[in-house]
C-alpha cells in the first residue's frame, strides 16, 4: 500500500503532527476544492488491502464510513486511481 500511495499522491515529509507532537509523513490531495491531509502510516494501517486497491476493498475496511473516507475513495475512482 505504501508504494501505491507514494505513486499516486503528494507526500509531505513531516507533514502531520500526531497527538504526541511527533511529526510523520503525510499524504495530501484535493477533494471538492479542499486539501485533505492524512498520516501515511495511519492510512496504511487502517486501510489494509491488496494493491492496487479498489473502491470496494477500501470501503470494506470501514463499511459504516465512521472515518468519513468513502467520499474520498469515490473521488479517487472518478479520477481513475481506483478500479
Amino acid at each position: 500500500m505504501l508504494d501505491w500511495i507514494k505513486n499516486n499522491f503528494e507526500i509531505v515529509e513531516n507533514g502531520w503532527i500526531n497527538e504526541n507532537g511527533d511529526k510523520e509523513d503525510a499524504l495530501t490531495f484535493m477533494n471538492n476544492g479542499k486539501q485533505i491531509t492524512a498520516p501515511v502510516l495511519w492510512f496504511c494501517s487502517t486501510f489494509i488491502v491488496e494493491t492496487p486497491p479498489t473502491l470496494e476493498s477500501l470501503k470494506s475496511c470501514d463499511a459504516e464510513n465512521k472515518l468519513g473516507w468513502h467520499m474520498h475513495f469515490e473521488a479517487w475512482k472518478e479520477q481513475g486511481l481506483l478500479n
